[in-house]
């Protein structure tokens, strides 16, 4: 993230807003296999999950992508795919590899896809704001079973409408969440991985174990299940009044956006207006990204949900 002053709202950045409050218990109240086992439970049940199912847990979403990629890089696959505008990181751990890398623009992303391929997408994209709908995701990995796909759904639970659980069925794809968007537990460290028993890295899985887990972990996810219908309720108030004030911004400065997760992409139609946007978001003390540093993307900025920036700019907007 860019450095912003101190007292800025932080919108520039994608945990869930309104982080969830715990009440944590002694860790020695618990042994390891204990709190596995209970914390599996809730999480089955948080993103209703069938049993047939494997899950592992993992500090993190990253270590999870991390782990994934390097087990596909020893098991026989040779080449490695992603959109260029896609989460950048996992770039980095693919390129830590053997696997020959490739990157695409987002229409190109399964064009002519080569056999022993492992291909990332993040769904929806950010910060594209691209949303690839289940059905497409179904028939590309029937399509090309030899190939591994690492489908990153990290803001899925902002799109109620595309429940893609049904896809992990398959056995040449992988997905992967976390708990730090739209559950707002960010400081945990917690990630989930879900796939097919059948899946050719379901063997090298088997080594992941779950010893960060702790009595937090255990506490923040019993309490996301006692509130989950509080919570989901919550963020789709939030998303609604994060379209609201992306619909009054776009209409004020004349340009367009795209919305995704708990996040809003503003294209701006050249650098004086993207200058002029920039400068209303200052004037609040709000931070806002600036995305030139991606490839097509000169004059967009990305925007954050948080209820105090919306307060404070739709008093105005109105």
């Amino acid at each position: 993230s860019p450095l912003v002053p101190k007292d800025f709202i932080p919108c520039d950045w994608n945990e869930g807003d309104a982080p969830i409050e715990v009440n944590t218990t002694k860790l020695d109240n618990y042994i390891r296999g204990d709190v596995e086992s209970h914390l599996k439970k809730y999480l089955y049940a948080i993103m209703e999950l069938p049993s047939s199912l494997e899950l592992k847990i993992t500090p993190g979403s990253d270590n999870g992508l991390l782990y994934t990629i390097s087990f596909g890089a020893f098991h026989g696959y040779k080449y490695f795919r992603m959109r260029k505008n896609d989460y950048a990181q996992v770039k980095d751990f693919a390129l830590a590899t053997n696997l020959k890398f490739e990157q695409t623009n987002n229409s190109d992303l399964f064009s002519e896809l080569k056999q022993e391929t492992i291909v990332y997408f993040s769904n929806p994209c950010n910060p594209t704001c691209e949303l690839i709908s289940p059905t497409k995701i179904e028939t590309i990995c029937r399509e090309n079973p030899s190939c591994l796909f690492l489908l990153d759904n990290a803001y899925i639970e902002y799109h109620q409408e595309s429940n893609t659980t049904s896809l992990a069925e398959l056995p040449n794809l992988v997905i992967f969440r976390t708990f730090s968007k739209f559950w707002g537990l960010a400081g945990i460290r917690l990630g989930t991985i879900f796939f097919n028993r059948n899946c050719s890295l379901a063997e090298h899985m088997g080594v992941l174990n779950s010893k960060h887990i702790s009595a937090l972990h255990d506490s923040s996810i019993t309490e996301i299940f006692k509130r989950k219908d509080e919570i989901t309720t919550q963020r789709a108030n939030e998303s609604k009044n994060l379209e609201k004030l992306a619909h009054s911004i776009a209409d004020k400065f004349n340009i367009t956006f795209k919305k995704a997760g708990n996040f809003v992409l503003l294209d701006c139609k050249d650098g004086l207006t993207k200058d002029a946007v920039n400068q209303y978001f200052f004037q609040y003390k709000i931070a806002i990204r600036d995305l030139s540093h991606l490839e097509d993307f000169e004059y967009s900025l990305r925007f954050n949900y948080r209820k105090e920036a919306f307060d404070l700019m739709m008093a105005d907007l109105i």
